[in-house]
């Protein structure tokens, strides 16, 4: 049989080192968690960040389209001698232009020929397939 004393003197260690081993180690478990935690809200306001900015991309493109079209039948209604608008170089269209999947000759038809309904009809299916595939609608 094992001496009382020593049965005290091993169930007292065991106990000491079990406790010091569970706190040491339950701060790291508890701050994995909430490290965790941050990482799943970071990244959801990450996420609702970048779709509130392809909302406002979409419709500063809409308004840009709206704008241009506007302009150029204001255009048209004076008979102006001057060159139609074009697109190239406004910023609501240099932004779009990346995102579009037009060949070269396709883009060239829609810069320069705005005062078409099929060219302001073909960029607003653009608008809306890029609206679509960014999960917006």
């Amino acid at each position: 049989m094992v001496d009382p004393i020593w049965a005290g003197v091993i169930g007292g260690a065991t106990g000491s080192i079990t406790t010091a081993i569970v706190s040491l180690f339950s701060p790291r478990v508890l701050w994995s968690m909430e490290e965790r935690k941050l990482n799943v809200l970071n990244e959801a306001a990450r996420e609702s960040a970048k779709l509130e900015h392809r909302r406002a991309l979409v419709k500063e493109w809409r308004d840009g389209l709206q704008a241009a079209r506007d302009e150029l039948i204001a255009h048209q209604d004076q008979q102006l001698e001057s060159s139609s608008p074009e697109l190239t170089g406004r910023a609501w269209f240099e932004s779009l232009r990346t995102h579009l999947a037009f060949d070269q000759r396709e883009m060239w038809d829609i810069i320069n020929n705005l005062d078409n309904s099929d060219t302001v009809a073909k960029l607003s299916v653009a608008i809306a397939d890029i609206e679509q595939r960014w999960g917006l609608v």
